[in-house]
């Protein structure tokens, strides 16, 4: 996400200091972010978001195969074979 927001900020038609000013996040901050030294607060990232018009997505189909390979809600995670940890053992 992180690189993604980078991206934006730098691809947008307006210029940084401009988001800065919009976004009311300073110059300094948007430099150290931009250059990877720092984050953003969750204000800065929602005010930053404000500005450039970010919205979010989910990637349904994505989730789908990863709810495939989990355990149900509430079921225990499957134990290991002791015994076929032990045989492999000796």
């Amino acid at each position: 996400m992180t690189e993604q927001l980078k991206k934006l900020i730098l691809e947008a038609p307006i210029s940084r200091h401009r988001i800065c000013k919009l976004a009311k996040v300073s110059t300094a901050s948007m430099s150290s972010f931009i250059s990877g030294n720092r984050g953003f607060s969750q204000e800065a990232i929602d005010a930053l978001g404000e500005v450039l018009g970010i919205t979010l997505t989910m990637d349904h189909a994505k989730l789908q195969r990863l709810a495939k390979d989990a355990p149900a809600p509430g079921r225990p995670v499957a134990k290991r074979n002791r015994k076929a940890n032990a045989k492999g053992k000796r």
